[in-house]
């Protein structure tokens, strides 16, 4: 199985099991899925642009992308919102939908990957 099919599998996994987690009304579940699967997403991403992990905390990830020159203000945005602590009803402010964030995570980041940093074939390693 190549690394693309690995980080792939793993991560659409951790965000079938958020989905599930929110259908089950356990949103504390689904948010720490869908950053689990933020944090894969962001190893892959690393990877790919040949950029050392930092290991497998998935913070120190968070913070990797989130100082890196090229990342947009949206990605940094969302990794704004996965690092937020949950106040005191266990809740992220209204607005905050990590699920959809995530998503939105894995658009940018491997689209503008593809684009930017591989050359000819390079993404199926």
């Amino acid at each position: 199985m190549s690394n693309k099919a690995e980080w792939k599998r793993l991560f659409d996994e951790e965000m079938r099991q958020a989905e599930k987690a929110r259908f089950d009304k356990n949103e504390g579940r689904a948010r720490v899925c869908a950053r689990r699967a933020a944090g894969i997403l962001i190893g892959a991403y690393l990877s790919r642009r040949k950029i050392p992990k930092p290991g497998i905390s998935v913070i120190e990830r968070f913070r990797v992308l989130e100082n890196l020159p090229d990342i947009s203000t949206e990605t940094k945005q969302i990794i704004h919102h996965l690092l937020l602590r949950v106040d005191h009803e266990h809740t992220l402010p209204a607005a905050v939908d990590l699920i959809v964030e995530v998503r939105q995570l894995e658009q940018e980041l491997m689209s503008s990957d593809v684009s930017r940093h591989l050359e000819g074939g390079e993404e199926s390693k």
